[in-house]
């Protein structure tokens, strides 16, 4: 095991003037913890999210994908699984999530904010 310093995207961007219109996370299994560091984007911002899902390690982080849905879901997100994203079939292409949506697989979740 490595440590490392981190800091949460909102003390981030809270020095910078220009805030994310787009973010793309991918953190193996740490989505949850991310996502609370980034409450205030969430509820200010509101960037569209491309979040890669990994429910088999989230257990690790003491999390579940239903409380990753529920956070996104609660901020005023819409939210879709981006299926077959190797074999894209644009027609088909994005199934839209609810709360208790059930995931199995490292999937790719698109949220957007609701306007």
């Amino acid at each position: 095991m490595v440590r490392v310093e981190a800091i949460s995207l909102d003390e981030f961007f809270d020095a910078r003037k220009n805030k994310p219109d787009v973010l793309k996370i991918d953190v193996e299994g740490a989505e949850y913890a991310v996502l609370r560091g980034m409450k205030g984007l969430l509820s200010e911002t509101k960037p569209r999210l491309f979040l890669e899902i990994h429910p088999q390690t989230l257990v690790h982080f003491n999390t579940s994908v239903e409380e990753i849905l529920s956070l996104l879901i609660d901020a005023d997100y819409q939210l879709f699984e981006i299926e077959e994203l190797r074999n894209l079939d644009p027609a088909n292409a994005l199934r839209a999530l609810e709360k208790k949506s059930v995931i199995e697989y490292n999937s790719m979740i698109y949220a957007i904010p609701n306007t």
